[in-house]
């Protein structure tokens, strides 16, 4: 057999032993699995069966117990494993179908008894198994399984799961970055629009405070208007439909308020701002069309998110962290100074958990978290990000394909990989793919400090003094910072290998980090 052969058969070997342990283990409990010192024909020897172990745990489909306070602890000699089902499932199929002739012979009887044509074909694997191919085969396999869950708890536990992939998965946060990308591309209009309001009701709201204090105004409409414009811009007040609304609502009192003086020097005023009748009312406000045009577009955009698959990530997104934290969330919004969100959170955390905890209750009444209506969002994000993840790894072949060198060329002809970081527009340009950033992202600061100088460019940097650098002091919780800090690393790893098909371009360890050697600074 050919090396890749013989791996994958070794996989396959130590996938059924896992199973049979899987079906007489209690549900909850960790696997145990012993790495025996046995040397001999046909017996995989302890060090590979190890390296087998750790390579299913790259896979996400289990995770080995090494923290000494999580009992009990993995030993030189036994493992215990914790099983991630979903992927364990769809690593284990996979294999089952290219390695196991028994499962092929089944399936080839069933198709001859029910008189098919074209019996399935069986053939070994004669390459390793992609990360990307079984990360697709993983979701697939919750997402079916969600898909068949009929009883709310259940379905929303298991859509838990499913969900919460994205934030283990380097790879997968890379799609959540597509799934930010196509938001800010679709309602980019909707936000310059929304900048231009602010500014507008602002630059108004200046101009009439002015007016009405030299003219001395004594108004109890005026006044109160003045002091909830404040609040809104201090945020401690929130509006049910925004604070963009909120503001402009206050601008209109005061306009409301001048104008009913009916006094000529204050309707020559406002007629500045809105069209009167003859008789000094109000008409319509014209201070701000660009109020006015986000109105007009955001009723558009209502219309139209619910078929976008970045509006059902961002519910998935919600009822991930409500499931996960609920209480972080309400204390989020309070600190933030709306308490308005952070009861409408409150109440969702406490539809959910009714949901979860006690599924039989006649009195909990649903409006938000509809089994229906959060399968259409799983469906909608997870055709989205199949397809890409199949079209990255469609890209990956191409560009291994590409990276062959040919007969008529030397083997050392590879192509030059090359990056170059601009900060003032915090674009990263790999080769010819250009990627653009959010300037204040702890990505784009870590890529200002590696674009720096030429040592920068080359020198391992720890993770604590990159959050010094970005952050101008030195971390408070050493353990979170670097955490924090190998987070961002590695979600810059995911987003370039998502845009670009390059999946090396950072090498991280626990403590540090630094640009791979294969890529070589050049600016542009």
């Amino acid at each position: 057999m050919t090396p890749e052969e013989t791996f994958n058969q070794q996989v396959w070997q130590i996938l059924q032993r896992l199973k049979e342990e899987i079906l007489a283990t209690a549900s909850g409990k960790p696997i145990k699995y012993r790495l025996p010192n046995i040397v001999g024909a046909g017996i995989i020897p302890k060090e590979r069966r190890e390296q087998i172990i750790y390579k299913l745990q790259e896979w996400s489909a289990l995770r080995v117990r090494e923290n000494p306070f999580e009992l009990p602890e993995s030993t030189e000699d036994t493992l215990y494993l914790d099983i991630e089902q979903g992927g364990f499932d769809a690593i284990y199929s996979r294999f089952q179908k290219t390695c196991d002739p028994t499962a092929y012979l089944n399936e080839y009887g069933r198709h001859f008894y029910n008189g098919q044509d074209n019996p399935p074909e069986f053939s070994n694997l004669t390459t390793p198994i992609s990360e990307t191919s079984l990360l697709v085969d993983r979701l697939e396999s919750v997402y079916q399984r969600v898909k068949q869950m009929v009883e709310p708890k259940a379905f929303f536990s298991n859509l838990f799961e499913y969900v919460d992939t994205y934030f283990r998965v380097d790879l997968l946060k890379g799609v959540i970055g597509a799934f930010r990308e196509l938001e800010d591309i679709e309602t980019s209009a909707m936000k310059k629009l929304e900048t231009d309001a602010y500014s507008e009701i602002d630059k108004t709201f200046q101009e009439l405070q002015a007016y009405c204090s030299k003219s001395n105004i004594q108004n109890a409409l005026i006044a109160e208007a003045i002091k909830d414009y404040r609040s809104y811009e201090k945020g401690t007040i929130e509006s049910s439909e925004g604070p963009l609304s909120g503001r402009m609502g206050e601008v209109e009192d005061m306009l409301r308020g001048l104008a009913v003086t009916k006094t000529s020097s204050h309707l020559q005023f406002v007629s500045r701002y809105a069209e009167l009748t003859e008789d000094g009312l109000i008409r319509k406000y014209t201070f701000s069309p660009s109020f006015v045009e986000h109105k007009r577009e955001n009723d558009k955009q209502e219309r139209l998110r619910e078929t976008r698959p970045w509006f059902s990530w961002n519910k998935l997104y919600t009822f991930h962290n409500l499931y996960s934290d609920h209480e972080s969330v309400y204390q989020h919004y309070i600190k933030a100074g709306r308490p308005m969100t952070a009861l409408s959170a409150g109440m969702l955390a406490d539809e959910l958990n009714i949901i979860l905890t006690k599924p039989q209750d006649p009195n909990c009444y649903v409006r938000e978290f509809h089994p229906a209506t959060y399968l259409g969002y799983l469906e909608k994000v997870h055709l989205f990000s199949k397809e890409l993840l199949v079209k990255f790894e469609e890209y990956e072949k191409q560009q291994k394909i590409e990276q062959q060198p040919s007969k008529e060329e030397p083997k050392q002809a590879e192509i030059a990989k090359t990056w170059y970081f601009d900060s003032k527009n915090n674009s990263l340009h790999i080769n010819q793919t250009k990627i653009r950033f959010k300037n204040d992202s702890l990505r784009s600061g870590l890529l200002r400090i590696f674009s720096k100088n030429k040592n920068n460019q080359t020198s391992e940097h720890h993770f604590t003094e990159l959050f010094a650098q970005i952050n101008g002091s030195e971390p408070a919780d050493v353990k979170k910072a670097k955490r924090k800090m190998y987070d961002a690393a590695q979600g810059l790893v995911a987003q370039i290998a998502t845009k670009t098909g390059q999946q090396n371009f950072l090498i991280c360890t626990s403590s540090t980090v630094r640009v791979s050697s294969q890529f070589s600074y050049k600016k542009l």
